[in-house]
């Protein structure tokens, strides 16, 4: 009974449903990993995030198609509302990246940690 149960669990899985959510956590990593090796593209940090940020948008995208999905067991559901949310928390993420890229451009302040944070 409880193969059967686990087998049920397993086959709600879509990795692909929250490809956007993994996408940005590896990006995060390697942005550290950026600031760390490559030094000469600290100053591009904000633009790189920026980007990242709209890749993330572009896969949120095939989940606006309308329909209700339960996934993961009924850890999570995906629905409109919800995509048409994640797109906002990205464009906010956008619009904070690109402020905080103007602020700290004047500031002699370390700021990849930002950037990271933002995109976890």
């Amino acid at each position: 009974m409880e193969n059967d149960v686990l087998q049920t669990i397993v086959a709600t899985n879509r990795w692909g449903a929250i490809l956007p959510e993994l996408f940005l956590g590896v990006a995060a990593v390697l942005i550290l990993f950026v600031d760390l090796f490559l030094p000469a593209l600290r100053r591009h940090l904000s633009a790189i995030s920026i980007g990242v940020l709209l890749l993330a948008a572009v896969l949120v995208y095939p989940s606006l198609d309308g329909e209700r999905t339960v996934l993961f067991g009924g850890l999570l559901v995906q629905d409109t509302l919800g995509s048409w949310m994640r797109l906002f928390f990205i464009a906010s993420s956008v619009v904070v990246v690109h402020l905080a890229g103007q602020f700290l451009r004047r500031q002699a302040l370390v700021h990849v940690e930002l950037y990271h944070i933002i995109l976890v």
